[in-house]
């Protein structure tokens, strides 16, 4: 029993091997339309058309009829005759035009895009000459806002020279005002001592003239 199993299985799988090895892409022949039957005779009827260039997989042969399978997956007998192994000339040519037809578009669209980014580079040059005309302005307002604040600086820093020179000079002011006022106290002393000196002269002086005998001259008449 397991023997007449594996047996089958092994036909089975034999049979499966030489179905797939048997399966080849085939194309409809340069005929409008290729009916697709049920069968392998022209006596079983016909399910669908297919129309000239249009691959198929055929699946098995027999005689002059083989079965193949749409590219919609339904499958049907054809005559074998009305199968090439490429494309028809015809079914080649559609394919070209189509070809030739897409590859306008894509001309088209790539001309239509290359307009726009020509239109864009532009744009962006127009922007980049406005942008290194703005950065000229600023550059000259930071040179003339750098000149303006450097200005404060420098008075800033000369105000710190006349400060101190101010300072050194009010310093100086003090020293003589010092100076002047001791002198003017001497001076006072000295004025007092020349003047109590003086006053103590001629208080002398007058002590002495009082003390002086003076005679009288005798006057012309013989007076005293």
């Amino acid at each position: 029993m397991n023997k007449t199993i594996r047996n089958s299985l092994a036909v089975v799988l034999v049979l499966m091997v030489a179905t797939t090895s048997a399966e080849t892409t085939r194309y409809i022949s340069d005929e409008l339309k290729v009916p697709v039957r049920r069968g392998a005779t022209t006596k079983h009827k016909i399910i669908r058309f297919l129309q000239s260039g249009t691959a198929v997989v055929v699946l098995e042969n027999s005689g002059d009829f083989s079965r193949v399978r749409t590219p919609n997956g339904q499958e049907g007998w054809v005559s074998t005759s009305d199968l090439m192994a490429n494309p028809s000339a015809r079914a080649q040519l559609a394919r070209a035009g189509e070809r030739v037809d897409s590859l306008k578009t894509q001309r088209n669209e790539l001309r239509e895009e290359i307009r726009n980014q020509k239109a864009i580079i532009a744009e962006q040059q127009q922007a980049n000459e406005q942008l290194v005309g703005e950065n000229q302005q600023l550059a000259q307002q930071l040179e003339s806002l750098q000149k303006t604040a450097a200005r404060p600086v420098q008075l800033e820093k000369e105000n710190r020279t006349l400060t101190q020179d101010l300072e050194s000079a009010q310093q100086r002011i003090a020293v003589l005002t010092k100076e002047n006022q001791r002198l003017e106290d001497v001076s006072i002393r000295e004025w007092f001592l020349v003047g109590g000196g003086v006053s103590i002269g001629s208080l002398i002086l007058g002590l002495i003239i009082t003390r002086i005998p003076w005679r009288r001259r005798k006057d012309d008449w013989g007076g005293y």
